[in-house]
């Protein structure tokens, strides 16, 4: 009768602790599709950040620089590090004569990457536009030592 026991008592314990790993194993299940799921979400708006930027630019080929304003501010909205929408929103408010803020954008940009030849032809473009001939020269010609091919840089001397 005692080896009954025993053995009840043994094989109850087992399904306890497959129940308690069948339980552990479900709850880690649980967490890691929420981690899933929020990286999903984080993918989701950095395509949608891509679609915006593809349709200010068609906005900005088309001359619609005000519908292009507010989708490139709705880019830096959803990830404010983007240094393109910054420099294509430099470039709109350039072309609206906004200028002080085009200045803002595209300086930040050229001081945090000094080897994006793109922020250097804006903002020679802003300096241009400022009247501040000497200061814009030096950013264009920096602009083209970066990439020979810059065509904003090309423009604008």
């Amino acid at each position: 009768m005692k080896y009954k026991c025993f053995l009840l008592d043994i094989f109850q314990v087992l399904f306890h602790i497959k129940r308690l790993i069948i339980l552990s194993l479900i709850c880690l299940l649980l967490g890691t599709s929420n981690v899933f799921a929020a990286g999903g979400i984080q993918q989701t708006a950095a395509g949608d950040a891509r679609q915006l930027l593809k349709q200010a630019k068609k906005l900005t080929d088309k001359g619609e620089f005000a519908e292009a304003e507010k989708v490139l501010r709705r880019v830096i909205e959803i990830n404010p590090l983007d240094a393109k929408a910054k420099l294509n929103l430099a470039y709109v408010l350039v072309k609206q004569r906004q200028l002080l803020e085009a200045y803002n954008f595209s300086i930040e940009i050229a001081k945090a990457e000094s080897a994006n030849s793109y922020a250097f032809a804006v903002l020679g473009t802003t300096l241009l536009s400022f009247g501040n001939f000497r200061d814009a020269r030096i950013s264009l010609i920096n602009a083209l030592r970066i990439n020979k091919k810059e065509s904003l840089a090309w423009a604008s001397l």
